[in-house]
């Protein structure tokens, strides 16, 4: 994991990571990567949230969108990435994002001490 050197030189005491994707975060695997960030140096008794995002194709420039192609055909889920590839074909724009569902990262952070 990148970047995080600067929070454990800071000393956080609590730290709260959300990860935003296209993928349905109730039918992915998280285990290998919260294993990764858990094991990282400052980052173990970090709480992770995961979340659905969005994406607004006509945005994205000639680089981002290979490297989309590449993820999608190279990606170990390949039912998941068929519907989000038939949403893609049929849409210029994909919108997950739903506010209600940062609601459970809002009273996490309320209930720290």
């Amino acid at each position: 994991l990148r970047g995080v050197k600067f929070l454990y030189k800071a000393k956080c005491k609590n730290i709260v990571l959300f990860t935003v994707g296209l993928e349905d975060p109730q039918k992915v695997r998280y285990a290998n990567m919260e294993h990764a960030i858990h094991s990282t140096k400052g980052l173990e008794k970090s709480k992770i949230f995961h979340l659905r995002g969005a994406l607004d194709q006509s945005k994205l420039k000639f680089f981002d969108k290979k490297i989309i192609n590449w993820v999608m055909k190279s990606h170990k889920n390949p039912t998941e990435m068929d519907e989000i590839e038939k949403l893609l074909n049929s849409s210029n724009n994909l919108n997950f994002v739903e506010k209600e569902n940062i609601q459970p990262i809002v009273e996490y952070i309320k209930n720290l001490n």
